[in-house]
């Protein structure tokens, strides 16, 4: 189990910082990780190829609940703009996308499976603060 540092009524901040509004999230530690590139993207097909349905989508983004994720790798391939990684290949500029994949499920707890119909829950306070990302028309 790992514990993360989460954010609540909007304010985030990282691990040693001092601050009310943190609230530490106990989950199981990640093993595959959405990052980044996904962000206005969400090509679902990783969706599609989830077993156990653990992708849920956000406004802007997918998140893998860490603790439901049966750790298969179907998802990783399937994403074509390359935003799925395993947590020990996760490039350093994406390190804090742990912590927004496990934070991400604060409010929504562990329902057992995503549903079909769209986003659940907005998205984690860093991803919905981010600039949309330019639509270069690559994938519609």
């Amino acid at each position: 189990m790992r514990l993360f540092a989460g954010c609540s009524g909007g304010a985030c901040t990282g691990p040693g910082l001092r601050s009310s509004a943190v609230q530490l999230l106990a989950f199981r530690s990640m093993t595959y990780v959405i990052a980044m590139p996904c962000v206005d993207v969400m090509d679902k097909a990783c969706v599609d190829e989830c077993p156990i349905d653990c992708i849920y989508e956000g406004d802007r983004m997918l998140y893998i609940h860490p603790d439901e994720c049966i750790d298969c790798g179907a998802c990783e391939p399937a994403c074509p703009v390359e935003a799925i990684f395993f947590e020990d290949d996760l490039p350093s500029e994406f390190s804090g996308y742990i912590a927004v994949n496990a934070g991400f499920f604060t409010s929504i707890g562990s329902p057992g499976g995503a549903p079909r119909g769209g986003p659940v829950a907005g998205d984690h306070p860093l991803v919905a603060a981010l600039p949309l990302q330019a639509d270069d028309g690559a994938l519609a």
